[in-house]
C-alpha cells in the first residue's frame, strides 16, 4: 500500500511506518532480497541495524542511478496522475494518491521488473551513463 507521512521522513518513522508493517511481511512472504537507495532515512544506522536484526537479505543500490532504479518509474507515473487531476487541498492529495496507487496496473510494475536485465545490460554498455529508461 502507499503510506502516507506527515511532514520528512525521519530514519526511525522509515522504520516504523514503512519497514515494520509494511515491507518485513511482504519480504517473509514472498522471500525477496530489499533494495534502497542511500536517501538520508534509507541509509541511516537505525534502519540498517533493524534490517540486520530481521535477518534481511539486501542488496545496495547507489544514489545515483535512478535509471535503474524501477520504483522511480512509479512514482513518475503517479506524479503525473496526481499532476492532471491538480487537487487544491491537502485532503483531496492525499485521496487522490491513494485511488490513482491503487489504480496502476500491476503489469506495469512486472513490466518494468521484467526489463531490469535489459536495463542493466544497457547501462553496462553504457559505461555507467545515462540510459533511455
Amino acid at each position: 500500500p502507499l503510506v502516507v507521512v506527515e511532514g520528512n521522513l525521519t530514519a526511525a518513522q522509515y522504520v516504523d511506518l514503512i519497514l515494520r508493517p509494511h515491507v518485513i511481511p511482504f519480504i517473509e512472504e514472498h522471500g525477496c532480497i530489499f533494495q534502497y537507495d542511500n536517501a538520508r532515512p534509507h541509509a541511516a544506522r537505525i534502519k540498517r541495524d533493524f534490517l540486520q536484526d530481521e535477518d534481511v537479505q539486501v542488496r545496495n543500490w547507489p544514489s545515483c542511478s535512478t535509471d535503474l532504479n524501477r520504483k522511480e518509474h512509479l512514482w513518475d507515473i503517479l506524479g503525473r496522475k496526481v499532476h492532471q487531476k491538480n487537487p487544491a487541498k491537502r485532503a483531496a492529495l492525499i485521496r487522490i494518491l491513494h485511488e490513482e496507487w491503487d489504480a496502476i496496473d500491476q503489469d506495469v510494475s512486472a513490466t518494468l521488473i521484467q526489463n531490469m536485465r535489459k536495463c542493466c545490460n544497457e547501462c553496462i554498455a553504457a559505461e555507467g551513463g545515462h540510459i533511455l529508461y
